[in-house]
């Protein structure tokens, strides 16, 4: 939830984001003195969505919990267990059928699996 000065409230989205987004969007909103970090930041201003610009600033979303990664497109979420910097369980989900995390489609999409599975890193 974000809430800046000048913006319309109440405005919602569907937007794909990550907490690293939240700096360069502070950033953006803030306009402080200074633009240029010491380090690259990987995170994109969601100032855009927030504007009603753009609809969406990312077309994936990385989570993480204990040893798996989540990786969420508007339509699937892949959930891997990653082990030496390989997968070793999946599980796929069609969010367009049901937000709840249900039934494990997994092994009848593999090519969605290798498609959101290039994100996990």
């Amino acid at each position: 939830m974000i809430r800046s000065p000048g913006m319309k409230r109440g405005v919602t989205t569907n937007a794909l984001a990550e907490t690293i987004d939240i700096y360069p969007t502070l950033i953006d909103l803030c306009k402080p003195g200074f633009k240029k970090t010491h380090h690259h930041l990987d995170g994109v201003s969601l100032v855009p969505v927030l504007n009603g610009e753009k609809d969406f600033v990312r077309q994936h979303a990385l989570s993480y919990w204990r040893d798996a990664v989540s990786v969420r497109s508007e339509s699937h979420r892949l959930v891997a267990k990653v082990k030496n910097g390989k997968m070793i369980n999946s599980e796929l989900y069609d969010l367009r059928e049901n937000i709840d995390t249900v039934e494990n489609i997994a092994g009848s999409n593999p090519d969605i699996v290798a498609q959101l599975a290039k994100f996990i890193k």
